[in-house]
């Protein structure tokens, strides 16, 4: 009774060994004294389009894996991990990126994040501003976005639109 517990999660059950392609043909084989030329091509060829196969896949795999991690990498830290040599017409780009705001210019050691100028706000700014997407209404020069419009109809006798952060005056009226 006790090892048939329902509330007992089940086992994992261990992951199973790759199966080669012909294996059956292969333990046939594996017992004669000696194999043809062509036996021997034959299963060379199939053991070497299976690890191909195994190697393609893992491959892509990892690629994935990269992506993604480069993804966060560039979302975190905006740039590249990969420092190229600056060469003087390099920096001369990179002083004139810094003069738009893309915040790609040399400020002392290079390295710094550029973080939202929001009181308390850690995360990284978006590209030629100096807020974070949480905060980009707090931009007076941003044209992209807009706070939102909806009109909340619950309030009897007028309409209430609602805002980022929501207006407490008008709840208590």
């Amino acid at each position: 009774m006790a090892a048939e517990c329902p509330s007992s999660p089940p086992s994992p059950s261990p992951s199973s060994p790759m199966t080669i392609d012909g294996s059956d043909r292969d333990a046939a084989l594996a017992k004669s004294a000696w194999l043809s030329r062509r036996e021997v091509l034959e299963r060379r060829c199939r053991l070497a389009k299976q690890l191909a196969r195994v190697y393609r896949h893992h491959y892509w795999v990892l690629m994935e894996d990269l992506k993604a991690k480069h993804r966060d990498y560039y979302w975190t830290f905006g740039k590249s991990p990969f420092k190229d040599d600056e060469t003087a017409a390099a920096a001369a780009a990179i002083a004139e990126n810094g003069k738009l705001g893309l915040g790609l210019g040399n400020s002392g050691g290079g390295d710094d994040i550029k973080r939202c100028q929001v009181t308390g706000c850690k995360t990284k700014a978006m590209a030629l501003t100096k807020f974070c997407h949480a905060h980009i209404l707090n931009d007076p020069q941003q044209k992209l976005y807009r706070g939102c419009q909806y009109v909340i109809k619950r309030y009897i006798g007028f309409p209430k639109v609602k805002k980022l952060p929501l207006d407490i005056e008008w709840l208590h009226v």
